[in-house]
């Protein structure tokens, strides 16, 4: 998700005010705290009219006009994009990180369960980490089998000669040839080719067209969660320790989505590609225990070889610019880690 609309930078320095002050607080922020916090130069007055308009556009809320303000997910999504600037982890605490993982036994297990722990503790919220993998689901073939008119079924070959085979119905009437030649087209953009792969392919599709590629992404899907197997979490005592989840139900319903491992397969499929870091926020999470969650995910490991998921999970009261550079170092660590201990490339 994108920011479209770029605020003044007067209602920028406002709102980023505000998300900093509620960041560090839970409490709401008042328009006198904003008025004083930076040396805006303009009346109390300006900074509530301001504010008025921040509320309207939905990036921050208020119970009532004289309250202080909080963040929206519109908000929080454009402080993330807009507002937030690259950073890194002390050089000191990336030594000492290095020194502890190096330390340990070069099992893998062990020092995954260890990264965990010391990513919860940098970004002070829970973390997921999962056991490098070393196959990623592929399409060896697909192929589209006419059945009639409004019929096809659609013949997925996985790696190692998996079979998935799915009924299409089609909204409207396709000869046999027109599905020969769909399928023949599909065939040639995804055959070899790994999930976040079908989705970094830019390809113009007609509606029947894009309903087959759905069909074989949800395929892919599904394929690399039932292999999301072995991962370790650490630090929900950070999360539970929140003034926003303190004595709420929130805690349980999310503490039932770790034990039904619906957390793990939410996260897998959001997890970018290599390289890249994902930020979900909110209302963006389709686990609706999530929502008021928001995650920061990557993933580790030598690309197209060896891989795993990093992310953190925390309220979206969380410290961005921090819980970013933890994990983008982090991805990096265990990408060479991997590589020491002979499962990157020789």
């Amino acid at each position: 998700m994108t920011t479209k609309s770029h605020l003044s930078p007067r209602r920028e320095t406002i709102l980023k005010t505000i998300l900093d002050g509620y960041i560090d607080t839970a409490v709401p922020v008042p328009s006198e705290v904003v008025t004083h916090k930076h040396g805006l130069g303009v009346s109390a007055a300006t900074v509530r009219h301001e504010m008025a308009a921040l509320e309207e556009e939905g990036y921050i809320s208020r119970p009532h006009l004289s309250a202080g303000g909080v963040p929206t997910d519109k908000g929080y999504r454009y402080y993330v994009e807009a507002l937030t600037t690259t950073q890194e982890l002390p050089l000191e605490t990336k030594r000492s990180m290095r020194r502890e993982l190096t330390s340990v036994s070069k099992d893998v297990d062990v020092w995954t369960k260890l990264s965990a722990r010391m990513l919860a503790e940098v970004a002070s919220n829970m973390a997921l980490v999962t056991m490098p993998r070393t196959i990623q689901t592929r399409i060896r073939n697909l192929q589209l089998l006419y059945l009639n008119e409004l019929l096809v079924m659609q013949v997925v070959v996985l790696q190692e000669a998996r079979l998935r085979k799915e009924l299409v119905p089609l909204t409207e009437p396709v000869s046999e040839e027109d599905i020969s030649h769909v399928s023949g087209k599909l065939n040639s953009h995804v055959k070899g080719l790994s999930y976040h792969e079908v989705l970094g392919r830019s390809i113009e599709t007609t509606p029947l067209e894009q309903n087959v590629l759905d069909v074989a992404l949800r395929i892919l899907q599904e394929e690399d969660q039932a292999s999301f197997a072995d991962y370790i979490i650490e630090g929900l005592r950070h999360v539970i320790d929140q003034p926003e989840f303190k004595g709420s139900a929130q805690v349980h319903d999310l503490i039932e989505v770790l034990e039904s491992r619906r957390l793990a397969e939410a996260i897998l499929t959001e997890s970018p590609g290599v390289g890249e870091i994902r930020v979900v926020i909110g209302g963006e999470n389709h686990e609706d225990a999530l929502k008021p969650m928001s995650l920061v995910i990557t993933q580790y490991g030598v690309r197209n070889q060896v891989f795993g998921t990093i992310s953190i999970v925390g309220p979206m009261r969380m410290h961005y610019e921090k819980t970013i550079a933890g994990v983008n170092y982090f991805s990096s660590l265990m990408s060479q880690m991997l590589e020491e201990v002979g499962l990157g490339p020789s």
